[in-house]
């Protein structure tokens, strides 16, 4: 059995819950002496002016690293790039010979293992320009000066890119 609403109460609805809102937005209206205005005061207005006090100079700020801490971060990085250098050329060679080995040779592991210990020497790199990364962002934070920061990452990331090469044609031929 369907039961139908008739259609003749929908206005009156309408009526009784407009009716029901007016009568209680009407009990919030009152007197306005019990509360503040909401216009803006005068001390809320923006008023005066800001001079710089004459005197001394305000202090350069200072480097977050200085030049020492810096060069021996890149000292770290151009190390970990030497043992990369003296690795990669016996990785190549291993790499060369485990191409056409199947995945379960032991040639194709020893390939595997020396690629993955060249892969964690570049990692070491990676950490120093992660270092100068957090560098930078606390000098520009700080406002402190960033060119020999970006010297020294310039460097490194040179240093990061050559290996990148490496490591991206070894990943390559043992892929094939």
């Amino acid at each position: 059995m369907i039961f139908a609403q008739p259609t003749m109460t929908r206005p009156y609805a309408s009526l009784l819950i407009a009716a029901t809102s007016a009568i209680l937005l009407s009990a919030c209206v009152g007197s306005s002496d019990k509360y503040p205005s909401l216009v803006i005061r005068d001390f809320e207005r923006a008023q005066g002016q800001f001079t710089p006090v004459a005197g001394e100079p305000e202090a350069p700020i200072r480097p977050v690293a200085s030049s020492e801490d810096l060069d021996a971060l890149v000292a770290r990085a151009v190390d970990a790039y030497r043992r990369f250098e003296q690795v990669e050329m016996g990785t190549i060679i291993l790499v060369a010979m485990a191409q056409n080995d199947s995945i379960e040779s032991n040639r194709r592991q020893e390939a595997l293992v020396a690629f993955a210990n060249l892969q964690a020497i570049r990692s070491e790199t990676a950490v120093v320009l992660a270092d100068l990364d957090r560098l930078t962002a606390e000098a520009v934070t700080t406002f402190a000066p960033q060119e020999e920061i970006a010297a020294a990452r310039a460097k490194v990331e040179t240093l990061i890119a050559g290996q990148d090469g490496t490591l991206a044609g070894l990943s390559e031929t043992m892929n094939q």
